[in-house]
C-alpha cells in the first residue's frame, strides 16, 4: 500500500523523476533505490510501498547518522553512554564537544567503509583500540577494563553496562 500518511510526505519534496514505478531501497542505505539508482525524493509517492518505507529513507538522509543517540547521562562515578554508526566515530567536532575518549566496536568488516573510516579513527586520538566481535550470546564476555585502560568502538547498551560503572570516561 503506498504511502498514506501526509505528515510524512510533508517532510520531504518527491519530484518524481525517477523512471520506476515502485521504491525498493537499499538495505544499506535506506534512502536509495536498487531498481533505478536514484534516491527517494526522485520518486512518486505512489512508487514508495509504505510509510515505514518512506520514514526509514527520510532518517537515513539526515545528518544525524553522525550524530550518536545518547542512552545514559554521564553521572557522578559513571561515564556517559552513546550509541551510533560508524560516522558518529568519524564526527570529530561531536566526540571533542562532548569530551568522549572511548569506543567500542562491535560491528565487524568497518574497514569496508574505506580509507576515510580507518584514518578517522586514528584522527581521533583516543587511548586504543580494540574490536570485541559482539554474538548476541548470553554468555557474551566482554573484555575486562581495569583502571586506566582504553578502548576504542561502537556497541549497543547491553555490552556496555557493566562497564559504566568503572568507568569516568564517556563511551560511545
Amino acid at each position: 500500500m503506498p504511502v498514506t500518511n501526509a505528515e510524512i510526505l510533508n517532510q520531504i519534496h518527491l519530484s518524481g523523476e525517477a523512471p520506476c514505478s515502485l521504491f525498493q531501497p537499499h538495505p544499506m542505505k535506506a534512502n536509495f533505490c536498487v531498481g533505478c539508482s536514484k534516491l527517494v525524493n526522485k520518486h512518486e509517492a505512489a512508487s514508495i510501498p509504505d510509510d515505514d518505507c518512506l520514514l526509514r529513507a527520510i532518517e537515513f538522509s539526515q545528518s544525524k547518522e553522525k550524530v550518536p543517540s545518547c542512552i545514559e547521562e554521564r553521572r557522578e562515578g559513571r561515564g556517559g553512554l552513546w550509541h551510533g554508526g560508524f560516522k558518529a566515530v568519524m564526527n570529530h567536532d561531536f566526540l571533542r564537544a562532548e569530551g568522549i575518549t572511548h569506543v567500542v566496536n562491535t560491528a565487524k568488516g568497518l574497514e569496508m567503509f574505506g580509507r576515510k573510516y580507518t584514518v578517522s579513527l586514528k584522527l581521533n586520538s583516543l587511548p586504543q583500540s580494540l574490536e570485541h566481535v559482539w554474538g548476541d550470546l548470553s554468555e557474551q564476555t566482554v573484555p575486562s577494563l581495569g583502571p586506566g585502560e582504553g578502548f576504542h568502538q561502537q556497541t549497543s547498551p547491553v555490552i556496555l553496562q557493566e562497564t559504566l560503572a568503572r568507568r569516568e570516561d564517556k563511551l560511545v
